[in-house]
């Protein structure tokens, strides 16, 4: 779809101002535009699109480390501070009101505010306007699952994937589904088929040695597993993200190696946003007390 003259001065005024931005560890960003990621001796290793919120994890001039799964470096161009996509966003919807990208960015945003009753109005209306496309159905599944209806979730994550049975995203957020739901045999079944699909997915990883470091249910545990798969996801985020590091933390800890957890879990605490490190700082106090974390679904 053709921008009108108004979009396109939005669109360069924006990424003036993002160019401008000297962004930090921690800070929370939103994409304005399609773009690659790209790692050294990797290549490209993901893409991103409008209206994804990203965590900067590490900042190297212009360049910002980011993971939408599979992490890597991205040009500040093509972000603006979560603070401005507001503005952004709904100044857009005002000039292009049936751009269906824009609308899915809307409901993006209101997902991130946890406003999910309009944004799953909005996924609605996108389906409504397109039944097949299998990224409307994920958002919505998204959504319910932020408001704990589970099952709501998995049905709209089934659809997905009846759609796109190739995409690995969508049996990692069923597999999410499921776990709080405390059906962890379904969940780790569905993080295996996203690591089949995508090998290098540091997301599905993360979640399944999660899973085995903390699960409630002991049966489920395994901690020489979850190391094994920690150390996969801490490879693949170069030791740049406080959540998989805070992961290899609680596997050293389910694995009775409390001096590695400890150091882990100090490092995913230096890591973590502000918003977050009280609950990284619990858990490096547990370690230190030589018990394991163990994760409460509500």
């Amino acid at each position: 779809m053709r921008l009108s003259s108004v979009s396109l001065l939005l669109a360069v005024l924006f990424s003036s101002l993002a160019i401008a931005h000297e962004y930090k560890v921690g800070d929370r960003v939103m994409v304005i535009a399609s773009a690659k990621l790209k790692a050294a001796g990797r290549g490209e290793t993901d893409e991103v699109f409008l209206g994804l919120f990203l965590d900067v994890q590490a900042v190297n001039d212009k360049w910002l480390w980011v993971s939408n799964g599979n992490p890597g470096w991205l040009d500040k161009k093509y972000v603006i501070p979560d603070d401005d996509a507001f503005d952004y966003l709904t100044t857009r919807y005002s000039q292009e009101k049936s751009n269906e990208k824009v609308m899915q960015a809307l409901a993006f945003l209101w997902e991130e505010r946890q406003e999910y009753d309009i944004a799953i109005s909005l996924c609605n209306d996108l389906i409504k306007l397109n039944p097949r496309e299998d990224a409307y159905f994920n958002t919505r599944g998204n959504c319910w699952q932020g408001k704990k209806e589970y099952d709501k979730a998995i049905a709209d994550f089934d659809q997905a994937i009846r759609i796109a049975p190739e995409s690995a995203i969508y049996f990692y957020n069923r597999g999410n589904a499921w776990r709080l739901k405390r059906n962890y045999d379904k969940a780790i079944t569905d993080y295996n088929q996203a690591l089949k699909l995508d090998p290098k997915n540091a997301g599905p990883y993360n979640a399944l040695a999660w899973l085995q470091a903390t699960c409630p249910n002991p049966i489920c545990r395994d901690g020489q597993q979850a190391m094994i798969n920690a150390k996969k996801v801490v490879e693949l985020t170069a030791e740049k993200d406080a959540n998989s590091i805070d992961t290899l933390a609680a596997a050293y800890a389910e694995a009775d190696d409390f001096p590695s957890a400890i150091k882990w879990q100090t490092k995913a605490c230096d890591l973590a946003p502000a918003a977050e490190k009280a609950g990284y700082q619990s858990r490096l106090d547990l370690y230190k007390s030589g018990k394991p974390y163990r994760e409460t679904v509500d």
